[in-house]
């Protein structure tokens, strides 16, 4: 089932999908942006810690279909869920929040927040 799931996930990828940057090649869902000034890296001695915001404006997913589409993306790329929104893949961790957007209009923003 679970493979069913990802090669589902990965037929309907549009071929252009944008990457987020800092997260190892996960791409943006369909409709999202990143939000470029809102990247986050902060270098410590054991890693990084990286923030990256990206934003929907029109024909926005649902919170739990965002969530579905990146639990394929994060598991057929090798992560292992440790809840619904984080994902740990060697010594890196990739969290994931979704929100509306800060206007009252039907907005949707993801941020991720790796630790490495």
């Amino acid at each position: 089932m679970k493979i069913l799931f990802a090669l589902i996930i990965l037929l309907t990828m549009p071929a252009h999908a944008q990457t987020i940057p800092y997260m190892d090649g996960i791409p943006a869902m369909a409709n999202f942006t990143v939000i470029d000034d809102a990247i986050m890296v902060f270098d410590k001695p054991e890693g990084q810690i990286t923030e990256i915001s990206l934003i929907c404006t029109n024909n926005c997913p649902t919170a739990n279909s965002i969530q579905k589409y990146y639990q394929g993306i994060f598991e057929t790329q090798g992560w292992n869920p440790q809840t619904n929104s984080r994902f740990l893949k060697g010594n890196q961790i990739i969290s994931m929040d979704i929100q509306k957007g800060n206007n009252n209009d039907q907005s949707i923003v993801i941020i991720f927040r790796s630790i490495t």
